[in-house]
């Protein structure tokens, strides 16, 4: 892929991960504290997506930005869930803890990883990285249905 191409590509993906990261952090405000703090949160959340986009305008190519900016919001929503779990506030609340843990762990092995080294089945620390965070995904979406099961009910 062209340089060129590859910028294009990362003006997408940069405000997509920052969009990302910002509306966890907002389900987790709505989690721990309700729908009131939910829509205070909401737009504050959305300036700070801006801001990490426009840092990586800013600073391209380091992806020291983004995994600061995941490791503070992944940290709050650890202690927020560890939080709700005792005594257990929120059903599902273990499977949210085990998604961020593993969320936690794959952003550790693509930060610390060496680029192109092959790690695990011919997979560099990228790939390792999006393996172990599908796994991480699936807990975060099932602790989320369970959650979601039981306010329903």
């Amino acid at each position: 892929m062209s340089a060129q191409t590859n910028f294009w590509y990362w003006q997408l993906i940069n405000p997509a991960l920052g969009l990302v990261i910002a509306m966890f952090v907002v389900a987790v405000v709505f989690d721990l504290w309700g729908e009131r703090a939910y829509w205070r949160i909401l737009p504050v959340m959305i300036v700070v997506a801006a801001l990490f986009y426009g840092i990586t305008v800013l600073i391209p190519g380091t992806f020291l930005t983004f995994v600061a900016y995941e490791a503070l919001a992944m940290l709050f929503a650890l202690g927020g869930y560890i939080y709700l779990s005792s005594p257990a506030k929120l059903n599902g609340v273990w499977l949210l803890v085990a998604g961020v843990l593993i969320t936690i762990v794959a952003a550790m092995v693509q930060a610390v990883g060496k680029n192109g080294v092959v790690l695990f089945f011919g997979l560099d620390q990228k790939g390792v990285f999006h393996l172990v965070q599908m796994v991480g995904v699936l807990a975060l979406v099932g602790g989320e249905q369970k959650g979601l099961a039981r306010e329903n009910k």
